[in-house]
């Protein structure tokens, strides 16, 4: 409510006023005894030289197309004096995006000659960031000016000052703070001449030059609405005193830099609307407000930084609004509040409230909007059921972002009936989202029938979803996802005929389908992901407009049903039935059926080829078909999509070359075609994809060189994939262009060769900062297979954040280069099976974040140097079948490996090999003998051990056991730590053999 119920008292009261004196006089043209009056042909001729400012619209909804003829008096917005047919009024006001008028050219002045004219409304139009034209300050018969919203912009002309019978003026603009075209005013002396002004609203104006803004207000004695919202206005503006303007009911300083609540605002008795909301304002909320007990109906203090609540603030008895959200209170909801009774609207969101809600809030029998969202409230004093069952009129109740706990609706909520007396309930919305309610979800919530949103995700409820929600016919917005519910899907949910959004996700649902979801004809979003749905009929679901998604369950069917929905005019544009057991053969049509972006069927059982229609779909952004049993070879056509993004056909048996095609997608920032049979060269087109960031190639039959042009092209790419191929050559030092390059990964292929000295330029390697967020894909839903720590490890969650290299089974020779050792943030690097020559460079040591590190089958020789002991994270190491020689360093994590990692170096020794470095006898026999001249000392010590041991043992265990013992309370607790630990331990366990069993399944 941006002004409330005084606002509006206020507003009606100023309109009559200026009514009753005109009524007795005049009257609309449009009234039907005045339709055959003439207008003065003067003022008919000026009507239309001002129509010739606007823009021209041929569409019926063109608001001066009934301007033609000689009687203007019945034009539209056109009054006139039922006397003497003088216009008096004109209203051409825009409330719809369809009704606005644009100006073209020069503002006419013809107006200037309509010398009776008393109401003029121009707002909500668009002029263009047009100056006000000054013609306006000549117009002194004017007693109401509206330029609202109508985009005029630059200096407000001072010669509107002239117009000294104004009751109303009205200059907000749509423009914010700081904005090129805001209005500003250079001075606002002007305004004092308007003796008369009730109303002015100068929103959105620049006032930071009128330094005397409240002295000159000071001189309208019978201003009742002022409205500076957004005006660049701070306490050297509002500091001067502003007592004499008794009569003021409404002010509004928002959304401008006050600090300080100015003591005249104390004499303000009158006022019953106050509006500070973003400001800069601190602090316990200010005395001043004492003195409005009487008057004060509406309070907005939002965003600002008050921490606490005054006792004194209960005595604002007549508070029907209060918004205090986005300050910094703090501990509970102030006891102050539970005597404003009368409250109906109540807005403490956005602060650090904790605690619990008390009883007291569902005595107010008047609440009509509640939000108590982002606090730290933990529990309900007595549970929402009293505020739900008492507040008839409440249509509002919000409490999302808390850490409440607990049964939300208490635990004999089934019994709730309606036994609270009202004859109906005005509940409209209802959100209890991200918190940590649990219970079941009772029956009696399908009694809310007026409620349009029902927002409960993110919490612990469990059981079954009631039947009775199915009869909330109204419900636009119904979301249960990201709780523990089960059971099936209701089939009364086709009756609700209103909803638009339905998100069941992250359930353990179960069931089938009902066919009838798909019948709900104005149905946006249909989300069933993550449950463990099993069958479904894909032809029923055709009305879905934007977002279906089915994915991550156990559906069997067949995706050719989708070719029925081409009977009728489709509208989905997110389809994702990925990680199902969907089967048959992607419908030739598809191309043809709907304005899909996102086409996601990943990890099922679809088999057949892809169909060339698929390069049809203009509005594609993802198209993902991996994991499936595709064959055939990728289309070869012209992709009219000109915004697609990311195309992953991996984990298929698609075979045949690269499509140069795929080059005309100039778009493309991830392309994944690993995992097939493709054969064939990098094809010269694909140069054109320059902004890829992925390009995952491996594991085909690839072959050819790697592209020079890669690494002159490619200067975004992230990620490049290339193992498990037949590339050959050398590889290019091109490839060392690539700056932003995290993973690259070419093993196993018939590359020859050194590693070209510039390695080091690879500067993200040295740094890393996490891959780039992809606008239109998770990359939590993304996955790259890498061998890291001896494994092929797939990265998932993850992989933004892995950085590797792998050019391990290659015929790459010489030595390691120095400047590798430059890129620290590797956190693997493998350069096994190869032919490498030389040591190991000394600086490996500074590489600090590997963890996975493999030299092995090569011929490296020399010693290992000792810096690597420095490497800390290191947690994989394989040097084995190499050459080399000399001591095994004993430091840190080279005391935990395995022997095997050494294996096939016959001149490395000491621990944990059998092989002794020279001086290790000598050493060892200076021991034996140092051993016996202190044998009893060493008996004495292990005794004195061995009893220490003992001592520690026996404290500790009673001191443990003894507390357990003698503490019931705290047995009682660790017992219950206990079990709840055994019973996490088996749930998580259930879990993960369900999804086991899930995978084996689809396998």
């Amino acid at each position: 409510m941006a002004s409330g119920y005084s606002t509006a008292r206020l507003i009606i009261f100023v309109v009559v006023l200026w009514f009753i004196t005109e009524i007795a006089q005049f009257c609309l043209c449009a009234n039907s005894s005045t339709n055959n009056l003439a207008c003065i042909e003067t003022e008919r001729k000026a009507l239309l030289k001002f129509k010739q400012s606007f823009k021209k619209d041929p569409s019926s909804s063109y608001r001066l197309s009934s301007w033609k003829g000689n009687h203007c008096c019945q034009w539209e917005g056109v009054g006139c004096n039922v006397s003497t047919a003088h216009v008096i009024n004109l209203d051409l006001s825009s409330r719809d995006i369809d009704e606005v008028l644009e100006t073209e050219g020069v503002i006419s002045s013809s107006l200037q000659e309509l010398e009776y004219l008393s109401y003029l409304d121009l707002s909500g139009n668009n002029f263009q960031a047009s100056p006000i034209p000054m013609f306006f300050g000549s117009m002194e018969q004017l007693r109401y000016l509206n330029l609202s919203s109508s985009q005029f912009g630059g200096r407000v002309p001072t010669n509107l000052g002239n117009l000294t019978n104004l009751l109303i003026l009205d200059l907000s603009t749509v423009y914010s703070s700081g904005d090129q075209f805001q209005l500003f005013v250079d001075g606002i002396d002007w305004i004092s001449q308007l003796s008369s002004l009730q109303h002015l609203d100068m929103s959105g104006v620049s006032l930071l030059k009128a330094k005397n803004l409240m002295q000159v207000l000071n001189m309208l004695p019978s201003l009742l609405q002022l409205r500076l919202h957004d005006c660049r206005l701070d306490d050297n503006h509002i500091g001067a005193d502003f007592q004499n303007v008794t009569s003021i009911r409404v002010l509004d300083l928002s959304s401008n830099d006050i600090h300080l609540v100015p003591l005249w605002f104390g004499k303000l008795k009158n006022l019953e609307y106050v509006n500070l909301a973003s400001n800069s304002l601190s602090g316990p909320i200010p005395n001043v407000f004492q003195n409005m007990t009487d008057s004060i109906t509406e309070l907005e203090l939002s965003d600002n930084s008050f921490d606490s609540v005054p006792l004194w603030f209960g005595k604002l008895t007549s508070l029907v609004h209060l918004n205090l959200a986005f300050n910094r209170l703090k501990g509970p909801i102030p006891n102050a509040l539970q005597n404003m009774t009368d409250i109906r609207i109540l807005d403490l969101s956005h602060n650090n409230l904790s605690s619990s809600i008390p009883t007291w809030l569902s005595t107010f029998k008047r609440l009509v909007h509640v939000n108590l969202a982002s606090n730290n409230f933990t529990s309900i004093q007595g549970s929402l059921t009293p505020i739900l069952r008492d507040t008839c009129e409440l249509k509002s109740l919000v409490v999302s972002e808390n850490n409440f706990h607990g049964e939300a609706f208490g635990q004999h909520s089934r019994g709730h009936g309606n036994s609270s007396g009202c004859i109906r309930y005005d509940l409209e919305k209802l959100d209890l989202s991200t918190n940590k309610f649990n219970g079941s979800l009772p029956s009696w919530l399908g009694q809310f029938k007026n409620l349009k949103l029902l927002d409960l995700d993110w919490n612990a409820f469990y059981g079954p979803i009631p039947p009775s929600i199915g009869n909330l016919s109204n419900l636009t917005r119904l979301d249960l996802s990201e709780n523990d519910l089960s059971g099936t899907v209701p089939e009364n949910f086709g009756q609700l005929v209103n909803l638009q959004v339905m998100d069941l996700s992250n359930n353990n649902l179960s069931g089938r389908i009902p066919d009838n979801l798909g019948q709900l004809v104005n149905i946006q979003t249909l989300d069933l992901s993550h449950n463990s749905l099993n069958e479904v009929s894909l032809e029923c679901f055709g009305n879905v407009k934007l977002i279906m998604d089915f994915s991550y369950n156990s559906l069997k069917g067949t995706i050719s049903a989708i070719s029925k929905w081409f009977s009728r005019p489709v509208q989905t544009s997110y389809l994702d039935i990925s990680s199902n057991l969907i089967n048959g053969t992607i419908p030739e049509n598809i191309g043809y059926m709907m304005p899909l972006e996102y086409l996601l069927v990943a990890d099922n059982k679809i088999e057949g080829s892809i169909p060339n229609s698929v390069c049809e779909i203009e509005t594609l952004y993802i198209l993902d078909l991996s994991r499936n049993k595709l064959s055939g070879s990728i289309p070869n056509c012209v992709w009219k999509g000109n915004s697609l993004d990311l195309i992953d056909l991996s984990f298929n048996e698609l075979t045949g070359s690269i499509p140069n095609s795929i080059g005309n997608i100039s778009t493309l920032e991830w392309l994944h075609l690993n995992k097939n049979n493709l054969h064939g060269e990098i094809p010269l087109a694909l140069k054109n994809c320059k902004e890829l960031i992925i390009l995952d190639l491996g594991e085909n039959q690839l072959s050819g060189t790697i592209p020079s042009w890669t690494g002159e092209t490619f200067l975004s790419l992230q990620i490049l994939r290339l193992r498990q191929n037949k590339f050959n050559g050398d590889i290019p030092s091109q490839l060392c262009q690539l700056l932003e390059l995290q993973i690259l990964d070419l093993g196993d292929n018939n590359l020859k060769g050194s590693i070209p000295h510039c390695i080091g330029d690879l500067i993200r390697m040295r740094s890393p900062k996490g891959l780039t967020e992809l606008p239109f894909t998770d990359w939590n839903k993304e996955d790259v297979n890498q061998v890291i720590k001896g494994r092929e490890l797939d990265y998932a969650n993850n992989l933004k954040y892995v950085v590797n290299m792998d050019l391990s089974s290659n015929n790459l020779v010489g030595a390691i280069p120095d400047e590798l050792t430059t890129l620290s943030g590797l956190f693997g690097l493998n350069l096994s099976h190869n032919h490498f020559v030389g040591e190991i460079p000394s600086k490996i040591g500074e590489m600090h974040s590997l963890e996975s590190l493999d030299f092995c089958d090569n011929q490296l020789s020399g010693s290992i140097p000792k810096t690597m002991s420095t490497l800390t994270s290191l947690a994989h190491l394989n040097l084995s079948h190499n050459k080399f020689s000399g001591p095994i360093p004993q430091d840190n994590q080279f005391i935990t490996f395995d022997t095997s990692i050494y294996a096939g170096n016959p001149n490395l020794c000491g621990d944990p090999l059998p092989n002794r470095c020279p001086g290790d006898h000598e050493s060892s026999q200076t021991n034996v003998g140092a051993n016996d001249e202190g044998g009893k000392e060493t008996k004495t010590e292990k005794v004195l051990f061995y009893l220490v041991i003992a001592m520690g043992f026996a404290s500790g265990f009673w001191g443990f056991v003894g507390v357990l013992f003698f503490m019931k309370s705290w047995r009682r607790a660790y017992f219950q730590y206990i079990d709840d630990a055994m019973d996490n331990m088996y749930v998580k366990i259930a879990v993960k053999v369900a999804r086991l069993k899930k995978r084996m399944e689809r396998k």
